[in-house]
């Protein structure tokens, strides 16, 4: 009887010191969890949702400012003075787009005769936004930026009431002093340059995103705060 034999090792596997290796052709395997893949689905979902830009009076508006729905980073009075130190040596660059604040509502809440579809290349073309409501408004994020707003202008009223005083005590002179001329010639200029700060600092420019739109994810807003024009 002719001698067996051997059995070729078939395509899956080859054996060797008994060990059996895989020889098979090596196939792409996508992976499950790409993070670019991720950005990209959230840009889109960002472009979809957005509503455009225009800007608020912070220091003027009827619709209380809402934070840490979608960041819940806690407001910390170190940051804010931090803040309040940039502003002063820098200014207050709140028509900025890269410090513009991110309102997340729904379309419905916007007052229909204006037009936000506007671009940030022209800051001076940037509506004022206008709601049908006074309802809170939802921010992604910016709450030390609003509170060390407030609170130097609030600096910025206090000053104005003592200059105000002391403006009244020098007009109530009867024969004031060359002295005391010039004093109420410069207090009346710091005057008007106080109201000028009180007035127009609470510009800010806004971009607007529909909260309808979106999965209403932490992710989704962190890319819209990111996104440009």
């Amino acid at each position: 009887m002719p001698p067996r034999k051997k059995s070729e090792p078939s395509n899956a596997e080859t054996t060797h010191s008994g060990f059996s290796l895989d020889t098979r052709p090596i196939q792409a395997k996508m992976p499950e969890n790409d993070p670019a893949a991720e950005a990209q689905r959230l840009n889109q979902e960002v472009e979809t949702a957005r509503i455009r830009n225009g800007y608020i009076n912070i220091l003027d508006l009827e619709n209380p400012l809402i934070f840490g729905t979608y960041n819940d980073r806690p407001e910390k009075m170190s940051e804010i003075n931090k803040m309040m130190t940039s502003f002063e040596r820098h200014g207050i660059q709140s028509m900025d787009e890269k410090n513009a604040l991110v309102i997340i509502i729904e379309r419905s809440r916007l007052s229909g005769n204006q037009s936000l579809d506007v671009p940030w290349t022209d800051i001076n073309a940037l509506p004022h936004v206008r709601f049908l409501d006074t309802a809170g408004l939802t921010l992604a994020s910016g709450q030390h930026r609003v509170a060390a707003l407030r609170k130097l202008m609030q600096m910025h009223t206090d000053e104005l009431v003592v200059q105000l005083k002391r403006l009244e005590r020098l007009q109530n002179i009867d024969n004031p002093s060359p002295a005391q001329q010039e004093e109420h010639r410069d207090l009346r200029e710091h005057i008007v340059e106080l109201k000028g700060a009180t007035q127009i600092k609470g510009k800010w420019g806004m971009k607007l995103y529909d909260a309808g739109e979106s999965d209403n994810v932490p992710s989704f807003y962190t890319c819209a705060s990111k996104a440009t024009t």
